[in-house]
């Protein structure tokens, strides 16, 4: 045990529903791993992002397929603004 925390950041929904399901998988480490639902960029603030509300195609910040039927708004913070709180 290195007494490590490890931050996954995700700003689709449904990944962050599976990252959640894997990291249940391991119940020896799971309290160490925290899954953040937002984005990381250059500056904070927040931008839409075109979802797959079933999970069959990836997300993007462009609508590249019928598939991305949902527009959600992401929250963005820059690495350094998350790494302050």
């Amino acid at each position: 045990d290195l007494g490590t925390e490890v931050y996954a950041v995700d700003p689709d929904p449904v990944s962050v529903v599976s990252i959640g399901q894997n990291i249940s998988l391991n119940q020896d480490i799971q309290n160490r791993i925290h899954i953040l639902n937002m984005g990381l960029g250059a500056i904070s603030g927040s931008m839409s992002l075109n979802v797959d509300p079933h999970g069959t195609y990836a997300s993007s910040l462009k609508r590249t397929c019928r598939g991305l039927s949902t527009t959600i708004s992401v929250d963005i913070k820059t690495a350094d603004g998350l790494i302050a709180e």
